[in-house]
């Protein structure tokens, strides 16, 4: 009969009604569980990328400014550099010690703002110090002299144009 085929399929219908429910909804879970990882890892990486963004920004906005005073004050220093070195050139007897201190200290202050792993900061440093031994050099003519100044100057111009288009280049970026 139709009665027992009846009470089979309630009875099977009564089992394994909820036991399909059951893995249905543990399925959907499962799936929205996947969906709901997958939207946090996308939510981190967007995260991450906007912090790495505002914190290249931030870079951008305090390296520039400092790298801009970096130039500014060695272009000063070397132009104080080469008229003090034309001063004691001239006239080394009038100027004394206080002109051959101040000569020094800014050859020296040169030579700490320079980066020696660069090849270019490693010529003007090579140049600055050959102009202690210029400026000292009785022997020296003027022509070698204004020649070592003209070097020096192209030598600092090299490097303020490098630095001054590195600059360039990350406010574009």
């Amino acid at each position: 009969s139709v009665p027992a085929i009846s009470a089979i399929t309630a009875l099977v219908a009564v089992a394994v009604g909820p036991a399909v429910t059951a893995w249905l909804t543990h399925r959907q879970i499962l799936a929205a569980s996947v969906a709901m990882d997958r939207q946090l890892q996308s939510a981190r990486t967007l995260a991450d990328d906007q912090l790495q963004s505002a914190r290249r920004t931030a870079n951008k906005q305090a390296v520039a400014p400092m790298r801009q005073a970096w130039i500014n004050r060695l272009r000063e220093k070397v132009a104080r550099m080469l008229a003090l070195a034309a001063q004691i050139k001239a006239s080394p007897e009038h100027l004394g010690i206080p002109a051959a201190v101040e000569f020094a200290q800014i050859q020296h202050e040169i030579l700490l703002m320079l980066n020696p792993g660069k090849p270019d900061h490693q010529a003007l440093e090579a140049l600055v110090e050959e102009l202690v031994i210029f400026v000292q050099d009785d022997e020296v003519t003027k022509e070698e002299f204004w020649t070592h100044r003209l070097n020096i100057v192209g030598a600092s111009r090299k490097i303020f144009k490098r630095e001054w288009d590195r600059i360039k280049t990350e406010d574009a970026n």
